[in-house]
């Protein structure tokens, strides 16, 4: 066994892992941009940076498919989204939503002539 002959070894190396990429020649003015150009692009996202990437988009549009949604829903409501009890109701709630509990009226704005916005004796109009 002894006698045998060992298989050659070598080590294979395109680019050494130690040692940036650098250019070696540059053969024209549009070799010279095109480097210049590469040199300051920032480095390409880590593996980690890209997932955290995916994940903020994923749930941007998660976010904004659920306000789509609810968007419809209080479309199909007339403006307001139903409670909890009326969710629950079988069949077609829909028919019910005017039966709901209304939001409080909003106060109507006064325009300058309406008598609570004229001024009294020595105040300045609207108070």
């Amino acid at each position: 066994m002894d006698d045998e002959p060992q298989p050659d070894r070598c080590l294979l190396q395109f680019r050494p892992a130690a040692e940036p990429a650098r250019v070696l020649k540059e053969t024209s003015r549009t070799a010279v941009h095109g480097h210049g150009h590469a040199r300051d692009l920032p480095p390409p996202p880590t593996p980690v940076e890209r997932a955290e990437a995916e994940r903020r988009a994923r749930l941007a549009q998660e976010t904004a498919e659920r306000e789509r949604r609810l968007a419809r829903e209080r479309r199909e409501w007339g403006g307001r989204l139903p409670g909890d009890v009326l969710r629950t109701v079988g069949g077609n709630g829909s028919g019910l939503r005017d039966f709901g509990p209304r939001p409080p009226a909003r106060p109507r704005r006064r325009g300058p002539g309406h008598p609570a916005r004229r001024g009294r004796a020595g105040s300045p109009p609207g108070l």
